[in-house]
């Protein structure tokens, strides 16, 4: 009821976390006056003409179009609905060429070409209903008089360009609020503020690290935190680069389906709906239940293959019940166990610091088998430390989605000791800018043949990498990065009406190059228009070739913050706020 969650409008925010993942996707929410009241979605439409009717604390994410307009989204979809015309694991055609390898393996043919569409549509049935749900809880007078904060999370693995795809994909969603503003957070850096939230302070000590495996249905992703600080606030900074792979639980049900469809596929009565109930009691119950001492007691377990014909030899042991033993159900869990596992030993090792704890967030993250998998993996080898617990803190399967709404709140709010910060991240890559230096034979010898002459002032001059941060540096987006660079030009040639510069991003090279190479890719043009600059305003010189240049003198400002980047280019003290990063 509209009375149950009162918030004032004047100066107050509602913040709204969207985990867009790859299988499922779930939506919380809290005002700002009430921090701890964050209410989750869990109640999504049924169908096309209902609000409600089916409960969860997450919603798949899929897509069933019935023309080019109208289209069914989530628990909409009838179960009917032939699996070939549902559009799933969409999310993954941002990053093709890190998933499409992963995705051939499992059978699956997906459409990258509309991907930005799919993921406009399916938020936009994410955000009807997110409206309906508020305006009925709140009002909707007090829906439109208050500012939203949206916080989508992304994987911390992904390119700047797939970021901001989502950003942009989001933004393009009907009728969001004018009076809105949107962040991204890293999926990991949201499971760990809100898993850290859950923890007990007095069994924590400052120097205490930790790796968070955010495990879902798709990928997985991780990435290790040092505790600096822990009392009023409690503060992390990254103590490694995040990494990832797509090994999450999505793929256990396909080679099920791949099982189910080689070995029933050609007996009479079999059909989708039987192979929908197949999948829906193995998602929600054999996956969970599975364990190791199922693996040692080669447990049956019994999956409903409704109207199907007892064959003892297919497993069908009486009419409609398909038995799987456990080394059968152990094969669907193994390739992206050891994956996982991997994983987790390649981030402690590339930590290297002392890890004490490991967190398992996520749906995957749930599975009682992948905790007792890493615990015993851990255990058997003795480079990693004895003594590294696995834990599976509270409500993992929401975590990404509470600590987004957390991350908004702390934004909206930053003295909130209650919500935990990540203080300070890694650099994943060299960032920076060419600009042209006065030549110098011992630093440049090897540039020699690229040096060109400067007419202006009169001496030869070399393009080299300007790095405005390296990999590895700590960096803080409370503490912006700042950076000089200049652009001359003839006034014979025009007034300059546009100052762009172009960000350069190396993930590759261990250590910065000093010029550009084929591992120093264009990431970005920053651009500030100057239209309104008068005339007389432009700095000029005259050059010592007795030409007369436009001289202007830049500061680039760079904050690196969670999921993206901001660049803002400033002249005599004025910020540019017409400062756009076009992506590439």
């Amino acid at each position: 009821m509209a009375g149950q969650y009162p918030i004032q409008s004047s100066g107050s925010k509602i913040v709204i976390g969207i985990d867009f993942g790859t299988t499922y996707s779930g939506v919380a929410w809290a005002a700002t006056e009430r921090p701890d009241g964050n209410v989750l979605i869990s109640d999504w439409p049924s169908s096309r003409s209902t609000y409600g009717g089916f409960s969860s604390p997450k919603v798949p994410t899929r897509l069933h179009y019935l023309n080019s307009r109208q289209f069914e989204w989530g628990f909409q979809i009838p179960h009917t609905v032939p699996s070939q015309n549902i559009l799933s694991l969409f999310k993954l055609g941002l990053e093709p060429d890190r998933y499409s390898r992963s995705i051939d393996v499992i059978g699956k043919s997906l459409d990258f070409d509309n991907v930005d569409k799919y993921i406009t549509d399916y938020l936009s049935g994410i955000f009807g209903h997110l409206m309906n749900s508020l305006g009925r809880q709140l009002g909707l007078g007090t829906l439109r008089s208050t500012s939203i904060q949206f916080v989508l999370t992304v994987p911390a693995i992904w390119s700047e360009r797939s970021k901001q795809r989502t950003i942009e994909a989001f933004e393009r969603v009907p009728n969001l609020p004018e009076d809105h503003s949107t962040a991204l957070l890293s999926e990991p850096e949201a499971a760990a503020v809100a898993a850290l939230r859950e923890l007990d302070r007095h069994n924590l000590k400052i120097g205490d690290s930790f790796v968070v495996v955010d495990a879902g249905g798709g990928t997985v992703d991780l990435i290790t935190y040092t505790i600096t600080a822990l009392y009023p606030v409690l503060e992390v900074n990254e103590a490694s680069e995040g990494t990832g792979d797509f090994c999450g639980s999505s793929r256990l049900n396909d080679r099920f389906i791949q099982l189910l469809k080689s070995r029933l596929g050609d007996e009479e009565g079999w059909d989708d709906d039987v192979l929908h109930d197949a999948v829906d009691h193995f998602e929600r119950n054999t996956k969970k239940r599975f364990n190791m001492n199922s693996l040692t007691t080669n447990e049956l377990f019994t999956i409903p293959v409704p109207g199907l014909d007892r064959n003892v030899d297919l497993g069908i042991t009486r009419r409609g019940r398909l038995q799987l033993r456990a080394d059968e159900v152990h094969m669907f869990f193994e390739p992206d166990i050891l994956r996982i596992i991997q994983l987790v030993k390649d981030q402690v090792a590339v930590a290297n610091t002392p890890i004490s704890k490991i967190l398992l967030v996520g749906g995957y993250g749930a599975s009682m088998y992948l905790r007792e998998r890493l615990q015993l993996a851990i255990q058997g080898d003795l480079s990693m430390g004895k003594d590294i617990e696995v834990l599976q803190p509270p409500n993992s399967w929401t975590a990404v989605i509470n600590g987004a709404v957390l991350k908004g709140i702390s934004l909206a709010n930053p003295v909130n000791y209650d919500v935990p910060v990540v203080k300070g991240r890694g650099g994943r890559k060299h960032y920076g800018y060419n600009l042209g230096v006065p030549f110098n034979d011992g630093v440049h010898d090897s540039l020699r043949s690229k040096r060109y002459w400067d007419g202006m002032k009169g001496m030869w001059r070399v393009a080299v990498m300007q790095w405005i941060i390296k990999r590895g540096d700590l960096v803080s987006e409370d503490i912006p990065f700042t950076k000089d660079f200049y652009i001359s030009r003839p006034v014979s040639l025009g007034r300059v009406n546009v100052a762009t510069l172009e960000v350069y991003a190396d993930s590759t090279s261990k250590e910065a190059p000093l010029a550009q190479n084929g591992n120093v890719q264009l990431l970005c043009r920053a651009t500030a228009n100057l239209d309104h600059i008068p005339e007389d305003q432009l700095d000029r010189r005259l050059g010592v070739d007795g030409i007369m240049y436009y001289e202007l003198e830049f500061e680039i400002e760079a904050v690196y913050r969670s999921a993206s980047t901001e660049y803002t280019l400033i002249h005599k003290g004025r910020r540019y706020n017409t400062v756009t990063a076009e992506y590439v």
